[in-house]
């Protein structure tokens, strides 16, 4: 099976965008700032409510280099043709929410990052600055 994604044109919007703990009957653009409002505490975290649920957020900033995308899942009747996901809008931050937690690296979203930083390691020659990439991943997975 072959997948590929089409973009139009090279673009980075600033849209406030949300990772929500639920699934949601509806694909589109939503009114938030006018039915979801969220509370910053001073050390950052990020406070609101959803359906009357508690919810715990942080914003998370796509890594240098890296771009998020929201894709449009394709219509294919069959299998066996290729699946073309088109792009509806990039982004270079989200907010992040859980339901009883505030978001950590034990996240499974979150965690996926440091696969960034791992195979950064991996794939690049070996020189001190790989060494000290190294150790500061070793560091961070404690």
């Amino acid at each position: 099976m072959v997948t590929y994604v089409k973009a139009d044109e090279p673009f980075v919007e600033e849209n406030n965008l949300h990772y929500m703990p639920c699934q949601i009957a509806y694909n589109g653009k939503a009114k938030t700032s006018a039915y979801f409002e969220e509370i910053i505490g001073s050390d950052g975290t990020k406070n609101a409510s959803f359906r009357g649920r508690p919810l715990h957020g942080q914003e998370i900033n796509i890594p240098k280099g890296y771009c998020g995308y929201v894709l449009k899942k394709p219509d294919v009747s069959f299998p066996s043709q290729p699946k073309a996901y088109q792009v509806q809008q990039s982004f270079k931050k989200f907010n992040f929410w859980n339901l009883d937690r505030i978001p950590s690296k034990n996240d499974n979203l979150l965690s996926a990052f440091d696969w960034l930083d791992v195979s950064e390691v991996l794939h690049s020659s070996s020189s001190p600055q790989k060494e000290e990439k190294t150790q500061n991943i070793k560091s961070n997975r404690k």
